[in-house]
């Protein structure tokens, strides 16, 4: 099962679970994301994975922000 699906199973078992706000349920997950399953997915990856992933991001990011330029452009 891919780490994506995982964490939404998780998070989906979480919110049926607990009577939490939604608010407070996004910030718990977002902490735990980043604290812990983040890190236990990425340590282990070698370097040229994660050089990789890294560069997807940020081309992402600028082609998301060009994309916004120009459409905001008049």
């Amino acid at each position: 099962m891919s780490f994506m699906k995982q964490l939404t199973q998780k998070v989906k078992s979480f919110l049926l679970a607990t009577r939490i706000s939604v608010i407070d349920t996004v910030i718990s997950e977002n902490i735990l994301l980043w604290r812990t399953t983040f890190w236990e997915y990425w340590d282990p990856l070698p370097l040229d994975q994660k050089v990789i992933m890294l560069f997807f991001a940020s081309n992402t990011i600028a082609l998301i922000t060009l994309l916004e330029m120009l459409a905001l452009r008049k």
